[in-house]
């Protein structure tokens, strides 16, 4: 039994490692810009709820999360609510996500998977992540405190099993008893995508995505290595992903482009937000004009940690 089984590993089909890494990365991708989109529509109508009348539509959604421009150009009264309800939304988008019940191809469940993924990473634990770096210097309420660390312990324990069930799915296609195995299908499946764009967003001044994201390969990759997974018997079609590998990362570009174009990636290219006056037309505007437009408070400047008094 054990001979044929060998025989039949061998010469069965599996995915490139390649296609297995364009897949992931442009699903990273558009994950990314879904939860950028929905947590500035939802910023954008609650904002105007509580704004004074007369003031604008504003709507901020940059390609990459960055969740600390959501805090500082919104109001007090605004600053918990990314938390407590887009968190727990898109948490619960997440689990929809990973366990809707699509095609039984390779490709559907991957791209699902790593949205999955991304809906827990940049849509519910960077911007808890961002909250809790404001609240570093000066914590004004313990109950802002424990729902952004539950939110984010809730999402790290989704990961796991998220990261488990994509291993178990993966062991029917190829081998991976070795750790090292393991660790290079993580690092095709997790590291490179989500890690480039953890790169981008630091460099755009994101601290709280690109931690998010640290957080997130950490706690994956312990779950790799620290246990062996179970193989989880399902029939999967289209093993190869050719016309997946050659679609997605097409649909990825074109969202890419259009939210770059749109909302501007410093340093690529300025930062814009779509200004709305009631009875006008939308039109694009820096963010310095969409605080005015949308009678967004600045936020007080926070204590230097290292004080310098010049008179002594």
């Amino acid at each position: 039994m054990t001979i044929y089984g060998e025989f039949d590993s061998q010469f069965r089909k599996k995915p490139a490692l390649w296609r297995m890494l364009v897949i992931s990365l442009s699903a990273a991708i558009v994950s990314s810009i879904l939860v950028s989109v929905y947590v500035g529509v939802a910023i954008a109508a609650v904002g105007r709820s509580h704004n004074p009348d007369g003031a604008a539509w504003i709507l901020y959604s940059p390609p990459v999360m960055l969740p600390g421009f959501l805090f500082e150009s919104a109001s007090a009264t605004l600053r918990l609510f990314p938390i407590a309800v887009s968190g727990a939304a898109l948490l619960i988008g997440a689990i929809l996500s990973f366990f809707w019940p699509a095609k039984s191809t390779l490709a559907t469940q991957m791209f699902l998977g790593i949205q999955a993924v991304g809906f827990l990473t940049f849509g519910a634990i960077a911007p808890a992540a961002a909250a809790l770096l404001m609240r570093m210097q000066r914590i004004r309420s313990w109950r802002d405190v424990v729902i952004e660390a539950a939110i984010i312990v809730i999402a790290l324990v989704l990961l796991v099993a998220a990261e488990r069930k994509t291993v178990g799915m993966l062991a029917n296609l190829v081998s991976v008893h070795s750790p090292s195995r393991r660790f290079g299908l993580w690092l095709v499946r997790q590291a490179v995508p989500f890690g480039l764009l953890a790169g981008v967003a630091f460099a755009a001044g994101g601290l709280a995505t690109a931690l998010a994201v640290a957080a997130m390969l950490v706690v994956t990759l312990l779950e790799n290595l620290a246990r062996t997974p179970a193989s989880r018997f399902q029939q999967l079609r289209d093993i190869e992903m050719r016309e997946a590998a050659a679609s997605l990362p097409i649909l990825a570009i074109l969202l890419l482009a259009g939210s770059i174009w749109l909302f501007g990636l410093a340093p690529l290219r300025p930062d814009r937000a779509v200004i709305y006056q009631r009875g006008g037309t939308p039109e694009l505007g820096t963010l310095e004009e969409a605080r005015r437009a949308g009678a967004l408070e600045r936020p007080l400047p926070r204590e230097s940690v290292i004080r310098i008094r010049w008179s002594r």
